[in-house]
């Protein structure tokens, strides 16, 4: 019987102990969650201007197509004004 109430004690320190472990937080998890938290919001500005400059780089292709084929009008209706 002594051995017996010697390792329920002992397992019940034991249950105790990893209870107390279990509710501390780690030495470095508040700055571990505050850089967390600071990458998420470097994410969302770096996404956003990702998708900003994508926008902006098809809205300059567009404009450089529009005015291509504006200049080959203007080129189209010099030459021929000029073989009249």
């Amino acid at each position: 019987m002594n051995k017996l109430s010697r390792r329920k004690q002992e397992l019940e320190r034991s249950e105790k102990r990893l209870k107390g472990i279990a509710n501390v937080k780690p030495e470095y998890q508040e700055e571990y969650e505050r850089l967390e938290a600071e990458l998420e919001r470097f994410y969302t500005i770096y996404v956003e201007k990702f998708t900003n400059i994508d926008y902006l780089e098809h809205e300059l292709d567009m404009y450089n197509l529009k005015d291509s084929h504006r200049r080959q009008l203007q080129q189209e209706i010099i030459d021929k004004f000029k073989s009249q």
